[in-house]
Formats: structure tokens, sequence, C-alpha cells
């Protein structure tokens, strides 16, 4: 029988079970603290990126720099980018939004929508540096450095996983993609006059719940892992996207004026 198995996806899984036995040694010295010359990096390509970005808002400025993600554990691979979370520095005395959560997230979409308008994409040792806004976006099950402070606010930890086996990986990420891809189809078939608020809520809320929530386990973790390099929770992010803009009429980034 002809094994119609996903080899991409189960070459990813294999990768996944195996973390690396160090952390990147492009990013991290043997003392564990980052590389002197790429926190430099990080910092001044991260003021830049501000500075075109919120530094111009009354009243903000940064605090610190995370970096998490892949690239803060030992679930590296050489073409990892730099996941960095931003503390934004709040002076409400000046700034035009007084409540600290809106505020926030005020700042998060800020950021997201310049960076689609701009086409801003920062570099740190021939990196690309993927900024949010808001530290609540660093996972537990990665490291979190601190850039400014130079040192780790969660250490990776480098063993004691235990995980299910690459087969039942294998079939959690197909039954969670068909789940994905279901709920688009309905959606879609959907006449565009008879979609609620409510509806809408429904379908951000499945977004939130698969991409947004604190990951419980390094299981969950995987999964989600495996369905970001397969491209299908981006597909989600962009439906979602477009169906808020043709619901709401709000024209999509694309389709504005300057």
């Amino acid at each position: 029988m002809v094994d119609l198995r996903d080899e991409k996806l189960l070459a990813n899984i294999e990768r996944l079970l195996n973390p690396q036995p160090i952390l990147n040694p492009h990013i991290f010295a043997d003392n564990g603290l980052m590389r002197e010359d790429v926190r430099q990096q990080i910092l001044k390509q991260v003021d830049n990126f501000l500075s075109q970005n919120i530094k111009q808002l009354p009243g903000i400025d940064w605090e610190d720099a995370f970096l998490g993600g892949s690239s803060a554990s030992y679930f590296w691979k050489e073409d990892s980018d730099f996941d960095i979370c931003i503390k934004p520095k709040v002076n409400y005395k000046k700034f035009f939004i007084k409540e600290e959560a809106a505020a926030q997230l005020y700042l998060e979409k800020h950021v997201k929508a310049n960076k689609r308008k701009k086409h801003i994409h920062p570099y740190a040792n021939n990196r690309q540096l993927d900024i949010k806004v808001g530290i609540e976006h660093l996972r537990e099950m990665c490291g979190a450095y601190s850039i400014v402070n130079n040192c780790w606010i969660v250490k990776p930890q480098k063993n004691g996983m235990a995980l299910p086996t690459k087969e039942q990986i294998y079939e959690t990420v197909l039954i969670r993609k068909d789940e994905i891809l279901q709920v688009i189809k309905d959606f879609s078939y959907r006449d565009i006059s008879q979609i609620s608020f409510e509806d809408l809520k429904k379908l951000t809320d499945f977004y939130d719940e698969i991409l947004k929530k604190p990951y419980k386990n390094e299981f969950e973790y995987i999964i989600i892992k495996l369905l970001r390099y397969d491209g299908i929770t981006f597909k989600l992010r962009d439906f979602c996207a477009e169906a808020i803009a043709k619901v709401l009429s709000i024209p999509l980034p694309t389709e504005q004026k300057d």
C-alpha cells in the first residue's frame, strides 16, 4: 500500500519531539546569556521600529523587550525568527486613553496595522523580528529573555517533556486542521446579510481559542506549532479579517488609500 501521509508534517513532528541539545549558539553564549552583539542589534532595531510606530504618540515609550518563541527555547531551527514582545511605558497623564487594558489593546492593534500598511520588516543577526506590543504574547512553553536587563525571566526547560507518540500527534494535527477548514467552509456558505455580530464573535472566539489561549502543556504547544508550519492558522487569521471586513463593510488594508 502506498503511504499517503504528509512527510513534511511527520518530519516536523520528529524535530519537535527531539529538541536541540543546546540553545541557539548564534544568539546565546556558553554562559546562557544573549551574545552582546546580538542584543545590541535587537535593541537598536526595536527602538527604530517603535520610533516609527508608537513613540510618536504622546506619553508613550517602551520599557523592555522580551525574546520569546522558538529562538528562546530548545525548539529553535536555523531559520527561526525573533519573536519580540514589547512592554510599553505609558504616561497616562499625557496619553489620550486612560484605562490600562484599553491602552494596551490600542497600542497592540496600532503596531499591527502599521506593520501591514507600511510593510516594515526589521532584521537583527540576519533574522526577521516579529515585534508585538504586550507581554501576554509570551508563551509558557518557551523561555522569555529580557533584552534590556540581559537576563532570563523564564528559563527554557531542556528535559522533562512527557509527550504522546508521533502517530498521536499526527492524528491530532489532522483532526484540528479539518476542524478549522470546516468552520471556514460553513461560514463561507452563509449569506453576509444574515451574519450577526454574535456570529462574528463566535468566529473570532474560535480563532482566539486556537491561537491565543495559554498552552497547558508541551503537547498543545507542538500541535499549534505544526498547524502554523502547515499555514492553516494563517488561513484562519486571514479569513477572520476578511469576514469581519465584509460584514462590517470595512475596507481591507490593501484597499485603503494613503
